[in-house]
Parts: structure tokens; sequence; C-alpha cells
């Protein structure tokens, strides 16, 4: 076993409800990309029930991962696995260093924080623990949509679609790795409920199938009356995958042209994210401003009045979404964007066209109207979150006894 874990609670701790095992294919800290918010915020909720969390990171060895393994202080203990591809059985190596881990720490639970990541859990002898894991994406429709640009999933073509997906590589692992998932899982938590939906629909209805959003405790970000100019946000993890950069292509091209023509100068319309700059330089106008990668997100979301994500592509959750909600910042996009979530009228504006766009930022101009969504989305979020994670608990509950 590679010696690169940190200690993350001090040995004076009181004993722990039980000992739960995530195998991550990130390191989650710092919790800044979606994944990792993701499966840091779970982390933070198992340690916050009372439970022992040891993280195994299970990806492709690099010195840098090493080494912020060896050195930093990490939230949680933290191992090493190495991994060699994605979608592919598991290494020997890797096999046996989880066994090891396995072995020592005899955990109630085995939290499988993706989908490829199960084929390595589903490996070893868990001996009394149980085998759960979080979908974060409908993998094999995230695949095939990136495959073939303008492609849409619905229920009514996936079977059409069948023959033309299964002949790509990648795609008949993914296939493989996600009936695996539904096979050797005895708990599945999806970020999204149209991945829920659909992927029963393909690899067959079972028991044991949750709705968990993400575990999220963002600042509320106040409604601002006085404003004259209202700003709105657009953030992506990165300006090169074609799923963040369409969105920003169909916010500068469409939407925002729309919005001036409408109500020049009411809005100023925020880029964030790495290589936003580049993007940034592209456009003539004084009603967008391109941050960049920015350190302090929390502090520049405290200055916007809306978030809007144009993005119509994609599965599972947008985390950035969720956040908005959460934080009580008015959210308008792509009805795609708001597919895993319940639908809550109200809560947040789906929108299709720009004109949909030009309409929807001129209502929330008014402080009375964004203080109403505000109030809705960070209600809808709230109730759910309080609902998913109670189950969760029962679950936990559950699973210490029958390890017990």
């Amino acid at each position: 076993m590679r010696d690169l874990q940190r200690r993350g609670s001090p040995s004076s701790s009181p004993a722990p409800a039980g000992t739960i095992l995530v195998v991550s294919p990130v390191l989650p800290w710092p919790a800044l990309a979606g994944k990792h918010i993701d499966i840091a915020g779970h982390v933070a909720f198992f340690q916050s029930e009372g439970w022992r969390v040891v993280v195994v990171v299970h990806r492709e060895l690099s010195s840098e991962l090493q080494e912020r393994i060896r050195t930093e202080t990490l939230p949680a203990e933290t191992h090493l696995v190495a991994r060699s591809g994605r979608y592919v059985p598991s290494s020997d190596e890797a096999v046996a260093e989880l066994q090891s881990l396995v072995d020592d720490l005899q955990p109630d639970v085995v939290w499988c924080g993706c989908t490829d990541t199960v084929l390595l859990g589903a490996a070893v002898d868990r001996h009394r623990a149980e085998l759960w894991c979080r979908p974060h994406n409908f993998e094999l429709g995230q695949h095939f949509e990136k495959a073939r640009s303008g492609f849409r999933w619905t229920a009514w073509n996936r079977w059409t679609a069948l023959p033309t997906w299964l002949p790509s590589r990648t795609g008949r692992r993914i296939h493989a790795a996600e009936q695996a998932m539904f096979r050797c899982a005895g708990r599945m938590f999806f970020i999204s409920r149209r991945d829920m939906d659909i992927m029963s629909r393909l690899y067959g209805t079972r028991d044991g199938m949750f709705w968990l959003p993400p575990s999220l405790h963002p600042a509320r970000i106040p409604v601002k009356p006085t404003k004259q100019t209202l700003d709105v946000v657009y953030v992506a993890n990165n300006y090169t995958s074609p799923t963040q950069l369409e969105g920003a292509r169909r916010l500068l091209d469409d939407i925002v042209p729309s919005v001036e023509k409408s109500a020049p100068g009411r809005f100023r319309f925020h880029l964030v994210g790495s290589g936003s700059e580049k993007i940034g330089e592209e456009v003539a106008t004084e009603s967008v401003v391109a941050h960049g990668f920015v350190d302090d997100l929390e502090a520049l979301l405290q200055e916007m009045d809306m978030s809007c994500i144009p993005v119509d592509i994609g599965w599972g959750l947008k985390i950035k979404m969720v956040e908005a909600l959460a934080s009580g910042l008015p959210v308008l996009g792509d009805p795609v964007v708001f597919q895993g979530l319940p639908d809550v009228t109200g809560a947040y504006a789906p929108c299709t066209s720009a004109d949909d766009y030009a309409r929807a930022l001129l209502a929330l101009s008014e402080p009375d109207e964004r203080r109403r969504m505000a109030d809705a989305g960070a209600a809808a979020y709230g109730g759910w979150q309080r609902e998913s994670e109670g189950q969760l608990r029962s679950e936990l509950a559950r699973a210490r006894k029958h390890a017990s």
C-alpha cells in the first residue's frame, strides 16, 4: 500500500458511528469543480453524521497528485490507488491495494463516487460492507450526445439509437460499466432525477434507487433593490469543454444582443472560469466582463443578481445551477439544465430562445420578482435536501445495523 495517507481526525475523537470507504475518481479538495463539490459535500455530510470517512482516489498516478496527498492537510484520511483507464476492469495491483484497505478498515459501506469506480469496488471482497454507487451522469447518453452533435436523447429514440452507439469501443465499455453498476450496487444515489429515470428504463427498474442532490451550504446572496445595472453571471469550469463553450457562445452571440436591443445598459454579463478571458477579447461591448479564473468565487457571486446557463446539452446536474438556487440567486437556463430537478414552477426560469431570455431578464429586473424567485429557489432546494439527506441517514443506519 502506498504510504500516501493523511489522517483527518485526531485519535482522541469519539468512536465513529461507522466507517465508509469513499472511492473517488478525483481528489475532491479543493472543491471547485462540479464533481469535486459533490464528493467533498457528501464526505462532509458523512462526517457530520459521526462516520469515519476514508477516501480512496482511484485515478492515473502523477507526481503532483502523490505530493498533494502526502503533504497537504486534507479533510479526511486519503489513499491513492492507480487506475489504468476508464470503464475497464481494474488492475490486479489496484484491486490488491483496495482489498488491503478493506481488510484493515472493515468498512460498513463502500461508496463509489462515479460509475466507473464501481468496477473496482465490485472486484474486492467487501466482507459485510454494502456497495453503494453515486452516478454523476448517464455516461452513455453523455458520450452519445458528444459524439453526435445536435442529437437529443429521449425515451422515444433510445432504442433506434442502440445500434449506433454500441459499435463504439468507448460506448460498449460505458454500457458494460453501467450494467455492472445496476447489477452489483446495493444502493444507487443518483445526482439527477432524469438520469435515474432514463437509466432505469434502459438497464431495468430495481429497488435501492434514490435521488440525492448535492449537499451544499452556500451563503445566501442578497437581493440588491437599488442597483441600476444588474449583473448576470455565467460560470464554467473551463472554456475548452464543448458543452460549456457552447453555452458561452450562445450567451454572447444570441442572448446579449437581444437583451441589449430591448434594454440597453440595463444588464452587465460576466464570464467566469479559466479561458473566459480569450472569449471576452472577441466581444466588442462594455456589457460583457470576462474574469478568467476567480480565486474567491463566492465573493464575486455575492455581487451578482442572476445566473444565466444557456446550455442545451448534457446529463447529470449542473452543480453551479444548484448552488445558485441554494444561495438564492435567480437562475435562467435552457430546459435541459433543469431536467435533473423536480418541476417547481417559479423556482427557476426555463428559456429556449434569445427572446425568452430577454423577457425573463426584463421581468427579473424588478426587485420584487428577483426576491420572489430567489426565495422560491432556496426553499425548493432546502426541501429537497432535507428529504434526501433524511433518506440517506436511514440507509446509513440500516447499513450499520446490517454490518454489525
